[in-house]
C-alpha cells in the first residue's frame, strides 16, 4: 500500500520484507465449516501479492481444494513494543479502498503478524499471533 519502501533501517538493524514467504498450516473458519490454509505472500516493496491454498485437513498435506489470489500494497511504519514485550513494526496494506493495521516481528528467522484480538484503542493490534508464522524461501 502506499509508496514506501518495504524495508526498515535503525542505529544497526536493517530488515527487508522483500521476497516470499509461506505459512504454516493453519485453520480457516469460515461460517459453514472448518478449512486449513497455507498462504503464500510475495512482498515487492510496495506491492504484496497473497496467495491463500485452502485445503480440507489439518496437515495441509492432501490435495488442495482451492487458491485464491489478493493483491494489496503495503507500507512498514513505526517500530512498537508488543504488550509481550516483543519488538515489531507497523504495517499497513491497503486493497480496493481498504486499510489493513496489523504489526510484525521478526523471530529466529519466523515471521509473525499481530494478532487482530489484540488491538486497542488504535487500528493496531498489541501483540503478535504466534499460531501461525511465516519462513523466508
Amino acid at each position: 500500500m502506499l509508496a514506501l519502501t518495504g524495508c526498515f533501517h535503525d542505529d544497526e538493524e536493517q530488515f527487508s520484507l522483500d521476497g516470499v514467504w509461506v505459512s504454516s498450516c493453519y485453520s480457516v473458519l469460515p461460517i459453514s465449516q472448518v478449512l486449513f490454509g497455507i498462504s503464500t505472500m510475495t512482498f515487492s516493496s510496495p506491492d504484496l501479492k497473497q496467495e491463500v491454498t485452502l485445503f480440507n485437513d489439518s496437515s495441509c498435506s492432501q490435495e488442495p481444494r482451492e487458491q485464491e489470489t489478493f493483491l494489496s500494497t503495503y507500507m512498514i511504519g513505526d517500530k512498537v513494543i508488543t504488550s509481550g514485550g516483543i519488538e515489531a513494526r507497523e504495517i499497513i496494506s491497503e486493497s480496493k479502498g481498504d486499510s489493513n493495521y496489523s504489526i510484525f516481528g521478526l523471530i529466529e528467522n519466523k515471521l509473525y503478524f499481530g494478532d487482530s484480538d489484540s488491538s486497542e484503542d488504535t487500528n493496531y493490534p498489541t501483540k503478535l499471533e504466534y499460531s501461525v508464522y511465516f519462513i523466508k524461501q
